[in-house]
């Protein structure tokens, strides 16, 4: 699932993958810095209602 994310930001894999309800998380390192790719799988996510 995160491969392409991986490839296309140059990211390199941290830890284990989070899986939520909502999301797939999965800490990386991203120029140097510790960071978290977040890929959102609920469609009504994307229109940020999951947030409130």
């Amino acid at each position: 699932m995160f491969e392409e994310y991986i490839a296309r930001w140059n990211l390199i894999p941290d830890g284990q993958a989070i899986i939520t309800h909502s999301s797939r998380l999965l800490p990386v390192i991203y120029q140097g810095v510790p960071a978290m790719l977040k890929v959102a799988v609920e469609s009504e996510c994307f229109n940020y209602s999951c947030y409130f």
